[in-house]
């Protein structure tokens, strides 16, 4: 992003800032989970002449995107917020609810510390910021893995379709226990397992779900993500990937 010139203090304190408004107690939707992503989107452009093919604009945007992903997340999905009624789904949209508090702590935390000299105005950037976190969400997964298949039909990405190639991009970093090595996936897997089953069990006690909780089930439900939906993702996007996290 050459078009940028950073002030390293008050990108510091914009990264103490996001680290604070991680929610810890996340088995997977944590702080080391969005360092996951950021990890992944900046190998992706660390390859070798892929960033030149972006905006700094672009670029921005996807930095600020994987790092806003987890502001404020509470580790259940919309759904058992819109479930539960809680206040945050009566202020946001019931389908974007964690998307969007995501987005507006970041949007804060930018008005706070602006790092980045001769930036471009915070709305403009959040607007694309904001398009990325909520185009990525899980809820849209069939519309990302079909996104990917036509842009390889295509056989080349025109810059019309930059934003949708950024948008599942980011969707694959978020899939963390997907896209890291072997020695990492087995605890990025189970963590995922674990908040969905705390998740579930929470439903359960809360008159939500009446669908029986067992170590079995989510063991079950985990080889169906890792079979039926992160495989035929992650291999759509074979050839858009660093050879390492294919």
């Amino acid at each position: 992003m050459s078009a940028y010139t950073a002030n390293t203090e008050l990108l510091k304190e914009l990264l103490e800032a996001v680290a604070r408004h991680h929610v810890q107690a996340n088995p997977f939707r944590s702080l080391a989970h969005t360092a996951e992503t950021l990890l992944f989107v900046h190998r992706y452009f660390s390859q070798t002449g892929v960033a030149n093919n972006f905006s700094d604009m672009e670029l921005l945007s996807m930095l600020l995107g994987s790092l806003c992903i987890n502001l404020g997340n509470l580790g259940v999905s919309n759904e058992f917020l819109s479930n539960l009624n809680h206040p945050l789904v009566r202020i946001f949209s019931p389908a974007h609810t964690a998307e969007s508090v995501s987005v507006t702590i970041m949007t804060q935390l930018l008005t706070r510390y602006r790092f980045l000299q001769d930036m471009p105005p915070i709305s403009h950037v959040m607007d694309i910021v904001t398009e990325l976190v909520v185009g990525s969400a899980p809820r849209y997964h069939q519309t990302q893995l079909g996104d990917i298949l036509l842009l390889r039909q295509k056989g080349t990405v025109r810059d019309a379709d930059v934003p949708t190639l950024l948008t599942v991009l980011l969707r694959a970093g978020m899939m963390v226990f997907c896209a890291v090595g072997a020695d990492r996936h087995a605890e990025w897997a189970q963590r995922w397992a674990f908040e969905a089953y705390r998740e579930l069990e929470a439903s359960k006690l809360l008159g939500y779900s009446e669908a029986p909780v067992t170590a079995d089930g989510v063991s079950a439900t985990l080889a169906f993500f890792a079979r039926d939906v992160a495989l035929p993702f992650f291999t759509a996007l074979e050839g858009f990937l660093p050879q390492s996290t294919t």
